[in-house]
């Protein structure tokens, strides 16, 4: 047997998010960044039911292959530990276990509980009783048999030098502090721009792949193949402009390693950058023929409790009806790509959509849980002639693949109302690109073979009309 950490308390970083309220709740106690601990230095209540540290214990039951689940603290001081319950159809919490610690004897105590047949979630209250305590680290472990996965964890990336370095040292620092998890995982930056501005020192965990400019799809591609090259037995595709903590990146690997069903992988929820604590999805699925992304709680804040019990509840169900797997963070296992192929050579836009439709067809399914969060820029503030073009061309290119001949022609004729509709309200660059992707279209596959180089003479205006950030911070 091998001992497993499932999760670790994550807590605030003001490099990535220092919104208080996404990590604990406490009117006296504070976090100090210097200690990395919450501390308390008169008794104080401490709510650990959060959007990050509660525990999706329904989840772990359905699709993890584990034995032995125990609660691990790490604190120095006197408190009351409380695990609360919370689960579909009881509006009240329910109490599953209350006791009194103290470090006088050992500053980390491991808690047993009732864990197996649990819906819903968990989280934990602390009431401190000492002038001072220190939450240090709260660890969720487990026993399974499972050998721990074999992991290529992938970043694309194209002239985001500092974005992608940023990333690299958040996974860095996870892996500084748990080896044993990373011991068979590999980061490969994909750099797109060839090598000219990046400068990587590869090391037996961090390898640098010098790529042609093939967009998301290339990159993401070449480094799947990568992985295949390596053996690996999974891989996490991530965008290089995300904010993550590295403990993201470790829970997932650990998610890897024991599910239960080899067809399931991980995707983790989208929260808005530009607002840290607003919900982009937490699981969607996708109407190609009404081209609908159906995600009831996009836009909440995830500091209202109420939110985040209903997000957590319904990400449950997702796990088994999401058909989207957005590229800023997924992992699949690779033996997806034996039995589908690999991505659409698309570029950008959609490329990650498509193959989504594909392995949800093939009875792929993704672990979904707040636990597993990473921050994306709004693709709101992303439009331009440019991003409309492939998004246009990219839909109704691979919507033959997915759907009947007459929802392909009402996808066609719905492009072109828009681009009409474009231009009737003087925005002519839009609308041209909408053209111009309706004839690449019509022009066959022969585009699947040729580069950004043979679009762009064809665009003659790329980047006027592009929408401004919709936030003022």
């Amino acid at each position: 047997m091998r001992n497993y950490i499932i999760q670790k308390l994550i807590l605030p970083d003001s490099n990535i998010c220092d919104v208080k309220e996404m990590f604990f709740r406490s009117s006296s106690a504070r976090y100090d960044e210097i200690e990395n601990a919450i501390i308390a230095e008169v008794p104080s209540h401490i709510d650990l039911h959060t959007y990050f540290n509660l525990i999706p214990i329904q989840h772990y039951n359905e699709f993890l292959d584990i034995v032995d689940l125990k609660i691990s603290i790490n604190f120095e001081g006197r408190a009351e530990i409380a695990i609360y319950q919370n689960q579909p159809g009881y509006a009240d919490p329910k109490k599953i276990k209350s006791l009194i610690i103290d470090s006088d004897d050992n500053k980390q105590k491991d808690i047993d509980f009732g864990w197996q047949g649990l819906k819903g979630y968990l989280y934990i209250i602390i009431n401190t009783h000492s002038s001072l305590f220190k939450l240090i680290d709260i660890e969720l472990k487990c026993f399974s048999d499972r050998e721990i996965s074999s992991t290529g964890i992938v970043c694309c990336t194209y002239r985001r030098e500092e974005d992608v370095l940023r990333t690299i040292e958040t996974i860095k620092k996870s892996y500084e502090q748990d080896k044993d998890t990373f011991s068979k995982s590999t980061l490969y930056i994909v750099d797109n721009d060839g090598g000219i501005n990046l400068e990587l020192v590869e090391t037996n965990f961090l390898k640098h792949l010098k790529n042609s400019n093939l967009g998301g799809a290339g990159g993401f591609t070449r480094g799947i193949l990568q992985c295949h090259f390596d053996a690996k037995t999974h891989v996490i595709l991530l965008d290089d402009d995300i904010l993550s903590f590295g403990e993201i990146v470790r829970r997932t690997i650990v998610l890897l390693s024991l599910m239960k069903n080899p067809k399931m992988g991980v995707h983790g929820c989208m929260l808005e950058n530009e607002f840290k604590t607003q919900l982009h999805e937490a699981g969607e699925f996708f109407d190609l023929e009404h081209r609908l992304h159906i995600n009831m709680h996009y836009g909440k804040n995830m500091t209202v409790i109420d939110n985040v019990k209903a997000v957590q509840y319904e990400s449950f169900g997702n796990c088994h009806a999401s058909n989207m797997f957005g590229w800023w963070f997924t992992a699949f296992p690779m033996s997806i790509f034996e039995k589908i192929g690999y991505p659409l050579p698309l570029f950008v836009s959609g490329d990650d959509l498509e193959f989504s439709l594909r392995s949800y067809a093939e009875g792929f399914r993704a672990f979904i849980s707040p636990v597993v969060s990473v921050w994306h820029p709004s693709h709101m503030s992303q439009h331009s002639p440019l991003r409309i073009f492939f998004i246009t061309r990219n839909r109704i290119s691979y919507a033959p693949a997915h759907t009947d001949y007459s929802r392909v022609k009402k996808l066609i004729n719905i492009a072109l109302l828009e681009a009409k509709h474009f231009a009737l309200t003087k925005r002519y660059a839009t609308s041209d690109a909408m053209c111009l992707a309706i004839e690449e279209y019509l022009r066959g596959p022969v585009w699947f073979n040729e580069s950004l180089s043979d679009w762009l003479p064809k665009l003659r205006w790329t980047n006027r009309e592009k929408v401004q950030s919709l936030y003022f911070l």
